[in-house]
C-alpha cells in the first residue's frame, strides 16, 4: 500500500464554469466562477496561491473553502486539508495520513473551493495532489571504483516512523554491460558500493542514485555519482613549502639538521587532518627523495619509531629507524618522514593518526596520498629528471598501497620499498573469525603465518582498525573487533570495498603501471601482516621483488643482525632496482 496527498489545482469539467444553481448578478446574469491554476501537486507544508475569476458580476470577492475531494480514498479530515486564507493562498497539510489497510493508491484529494459573495449558490473548484517529500544526501558525489559512500534519505509529511522507509537503487545506463551501476549493502541501509570497472574501462560513468519511498512510491529522489577509476585526491595547505616550514622541536633521537613542515588536509567526507614532515637534504644534489612511514597511523617519525629500535648480540641498543634513513640520506636522497601527531603533536586526539575516523580506512588514507602529493610538488618540486619514492612499515605499508591502487599515484611513485604489509589488503578476511581466510601460497619466509585474521582484544590490530570508524575519543562501533569476535558479520561488504584489494575475484586485481615494488617480510613476524602482505604481493601485476630477513620481527629495522637496515638501504639505493628512473 501506498499513500499520496492529492491536491489537484484544476477545473473538472465545466466545473468552474458553472454555478451550483442558477444565480443573480448586477443585471440578473448569471455568475460562473473559475478557479485557476489548472491540476497542480503541492508539497506537505508548501504553500500555493489560488486565484478566482468572475464572469457576471462586477462583484469579485469570493470565499474560500476547502473540503475533501469526490474522489479521495483518505481518511483525512477537514482539519487534517490543510488551510488556506482570505485572499486563496493556500497551506497544504504538514503530514499526510495513512489510508486503511489495503487502500491504495491513498489520496488526500483537497477540493478548493471559491464561492462568489455576490451569489452564494455560484461556486468554483480546482483540485489538487499534496504529496510527501523525499530528499537524498549527498545530492552529488565523485568517488573511486568499488568505493562506499553513505547515502541518507530524509522523508517529510509521512504519519510517523513506520513509514519512513526508502527502497535504494543505483543505475548506470552509460556503463559497459558487464559492470553495472554498483549496489547498496543490504546489511547497511543506505551504503552504496559502486561496482569494480570492466577491464580496459578507464573514463568515469555516471552512476543516479535513488530513493523512493515506500510510503508513496510515486516520490523519489535521486542524486548523481561520478564513479572514476581512482578515489579523489583532498587538498593541503598551505599550498607552498616556504609558509608550511616551521622551527623543528629538538627531537631525542633521530637525525639533526632538519626541516620541518606542517601540511593540513582536507579530503572528502572526513575530518580535516594535520601532517608533519621532517625533511633532511643530501649535501649534493638530490638523487631523488623517498618518504618514510610509520606503522598503524603513522603518527611517529621513521627514526623515532620505539618499535625501530633493537639491541644487537653485543648489547648495544641501536635506533633501526634512524639507520635507514641515514643509510638513504648518505646516498644522496632527500629523505622526508611522516608523521600524523608525536613528536609534533602528542595529546590524544591524534593518537591513531590518519586512522582516525570516522570514515572508514579506504577513505581515510586519502590523508597520506595527499600529503604524499604534496611532497611531490612542493619538496620534490614535481622533478621528472629525479625519482619520486617511499618506504613505510606495517600500516605504512597499508598507506603507500591506496596510494598506489585507490588514488593514483603510481604515476608518481617510481618505487616503493613495502615491509610488513600492506596490512590492509584484505579488510574483509581481517575482520573475520579467525580461521575463515587463509593465504597458502608462495612466500619468501619459510613457514610464515596464513590466518588474515586481526588479532582480537583491546590491544589487538583488530582495534586498530577499529578507529578508522570511530569519532575521536570514541570506543564504539568496534566494527572490525566484532567481526573477528562473530559479534556481528554485517560488515563484510563495507570492509571488502575499504579494502586495498576491493574486487578480490578481479584479476589482476591490483595493475600497477609505472611503479618498481619491492615487498620486505621478517622471519619472526608472527602477526597477520605477512598473509595480508603475501595476497597483496600476488594480487598485484605485474609481480613486484620479494624478500625475507631471516632475524627480522614485524617491525623490519629492528633485526638485531642489521639485517634489516641493510636490506631496505640497499633495496631502494641499488642503481638498477631501486629508487632511480626507468
Amino acid at each position: 500500500m501506498f499513500c499520496r496527498v492529492v491536491v489537484l489545482l484544476g477545473l473538472l469539467p465545466l466545473a468552474g464554469c458553472i454555478a451550483h444553481a442558477p444565480g443573480s448578478g448586477d443585471g440578473g446574469q448569471k455568475v460562473v466562477v473559475a478557479v485557476s491554476p489548472t491540476p497542480q501537486s503541492v508539497a506537505v507544508g508548501a504553500k500555493q496561491q489560488f486565484t478566482a475569476s468572475l464572469t457576471g458580476t462586477s462583484n469579485q470577492s469570493v470565499t474560500w473553502t476547502l473540503v475533501l475531494g469526490p474522489s479521495s480514498n483518505s481518511p483525512a479530515t477537514t482539519s487534517e486539508l490543510g488551510s488556506i486564507d482570505s485572499t486563496g493562498m493556500y497551506t497544504a497539510p504538514s503530514t499526510v495520513p495513512a489510508c486503511p489497510a489495503g487502500v491504495t493508491p491513498c489520496e488526500i484529494q483537497v477540493e478548493v473551493v471559491a464561492t462568489s459573495k455576490a451569489d452564494s449558490t455560484s461556486s468554483g473548484q480546482a483540485l489538487a495532489n499534496v504529496h510527501i517529500v523525499i530528499a537524498v544526501s549527498p545530492t552529488t558525489h565523485t568517488m573511486g571504483q568499488g568505493a562506499n559512500l553513505q547515502f541518507t534519505a530524509t522523508v517529510t509529511g509521512t504519519p510517523g516512523a513506520p513509514y519512513q522507509s526508502v527502497n535504494w537503487q543505483a543505475v548506470c545506463t552509460a556503463c559497459d554491460s558487464g559492470q553495472g551501476g554498483g549496489s547498496f549493502d543490504p546489511n547497511n541501509f543506505g551504503l552504496y558500493i559502486a561496482a569494480p570497472f570492466q577491464q580496459n574501462t578507464s573514463t568515469p560513468q555516471t552512476v543516479t542514485i535513488s530513493a523512493t519511498s515506500a510510503f508513496d512510491p510515486t516520490q523519489v529522489a535521486s542524486a548523481p555519482v561520478t564513479v572514476d577509476q581512482t578515489d579523489p585526491l583532498g587538498t593541503a595547505s598551505p599550498s607552498t613549502s616556504s609558509v608550511a616550514a616551521f622551527t623543528c622541536p629538538t627531537f631525542a633521537d633521530g637525525l639533526s639538521g632538519a626541516t620541518c613542515y606542517k601540511v593540513n588536509t582536507t579530503c572528502d567526507q572526513i575530518a580535516d587532518y594535520s601532517a608533519y614532515l621532517k625533511v633532511n637534504t643530501p649535501s649534493g644534489s638530490p638523487k631523488g627523495t623517498v618518504i618514510f612511514g610509520t606503522g598503524s597511523g603513522g603518527s611517529t617519525l621513521y627514526d623515532d619509531s620505539p618499535e625501530f629500535f633493537y639491541t644487537d648480540g653485543n648489547g648495544v641498543k641501536t635506533n633501526g629507524g634512524q639507520a635507514v634513513v641515514q643509510g638513504i640520506l648518505d646516498a644522496g636522497y632527500t629523505t622526508v618522514q611522516v608523521s600524523f601527531g608525536a613528536p609534533f603533536d602528542n595529546t590524544s586526539a591524534v593518537a591513531n593518526g590518519w586512522l582516525q575516523g570516522p570514515g572508514g580506512v579506504r577513505r581515510l588514507a586519502c590523508r597520506y596520498a595527499t600529503v604524499a602529493e604534496w611532497i611531490y610538488e612542493n619538496i620534490h618540486i614535481s622533478s621528472t629528471t629525479t625519482p619520486f619514492c617511499a618506504t613505510g612499515n606495517s600500516g605504512g605499508s597499508g598507506a603507500i598501497g591506496y596510494a598506489l591502487s585507490e588514488y593514483g599515484l603510481n604515476t608518481k611513485f617510481k618505487m616503493v620499498e613495502l615491509t610488513s604489509g600492506p596490512v590492509m589488503t584484505r579488510l574483509d578476511a581481517g575482520c573475520s573469525p579467525h580461521g575463515n581466510f587463509n593465504y597458502n601460497g608462495t612466500t619468501a619466509c619459510p613457514s610464515p603465518p596464513t590466518d588474515l585474521g586481526f588479532s582480537p582484544g583491546s590491544g589487538g590490530t583488530a582495534s586498530i582498525i577499529d578507529t578508522a570508524y570511530q569519532s575521536v575519543g570514541a570506543t564504539t562501533p568496534t566494527l572490525c573487533s566484532d567481526g573477528v569476535n562473530a559479534v556481528n558479520p554485517n560488515n563484510f561488504l563495507r570492509f571488502e570495498s575499504d579494502s586495498i584489494d576491493f574486487s578480490p575475484s578481479k584479476s589482476p586485481a591490483l595493475p600497477i603501471s609505472g611503479t618498481r615494488i619491492s615487498v620486505l617480510f621478517g622471519r619472526n613476524d608472527t602477526s597477520n601482516a605477512v598473509p595480508q602482505g603475501e595476497w597483496w604481493w600476488k594480487s598485484v601485476s605485474p609481480p613486484p621483488a620479494q624478500a625475507c630477513v631471516q632475524d627480522a620481527p614485524h617491525a623490519i629495522p629492528a633485526a638485531t643482525s642489521g639485517d634489516g637496515v641493510t636490506h631496505i638501504v640497499s633495496d631502494i639505493t641499488n642503481t638498477t632496482t631501486g629508487c632511480v628512473l626507468p
